[in-house]
């Protein structure tokens, strides 16, 4: 039997980077697995490389509706669930002085806004024993604000003995608490 076999598995933020890794080895590990992207490309791009028996759907995570639409997705799929990853996130790269409302509240509105209500709609269909993880966007000092100081958010902590990349390290952690 495969380690993830029968678990469902839902990723905000799946189509690229780490939430697109997560998937990957979700995916090779047995579990089903409903991503979701925002733009045409990534959600193309992501359902060639996770084949047929991923499930990638549309879906902004700023959206209130977006993530009303998705929880009726995710329930009429899998009904319960056995593990969130909230992993959308971005952040803007700007000196302070350049910073608008508007970059501001899209800011918010993906980092925040987004996944304290994707977690509200989604945790109730979330199996008892399942689990919740969130990602958070990094901030770092380059060349275009080199006078702007950032602070790195915290993210996942590994454990070196279950391997060196975050997702490995998340998926033994998945794998720890069943």
């Amino acid at each position: 039997m495969e380690r993830y076999q029968g678990k469902k598995v839902v990723i905000i933020g799946g189509t690229s980077g780490m939430g697109l890794a997560t998937a990957k080895m979700l995916l090779d590990g047995g579990a089903r697995v409903l991503v979701t992207g925002r733009s045409k490309a990534g959600l193309e791009s992501a359902h060639k490389e996770l084949g047929k028996d991923a499930i990638v759907v549309s879906s902004d995570a700023r959206s209130l509706t977006d993530i009303d639409a998705l929880a009726s997705r995710v329930k009429a799929e899998f009904d319960t669930f056995d593990l969130l990853f909230v992993n959308a996130g971005f952040s803007i790269r700007a000196p302070l002085e350049s910073m608008t409302e508007a970059v501001y509240d899209e800011m918010f509105n993906l980092n925040a806004k987004g996944p304290l209500f994707a977690v509200q709609k989604l945790s109730p269909s979330i199996n008892r024993g399942g689990a919740l993880s969130s990602s958070r966007p990094r901030s770092r000092t380059s060349r275009e604000c080199p006078a702007t100081p950032h602070t790195e958010p915290p993210r996942l902590r590994c454990d070196p003995s279950l391997g060196r990349s975050p997702p490995s390290c998340f998926l033994a952690r998945f794998a720890l608490t069943r």
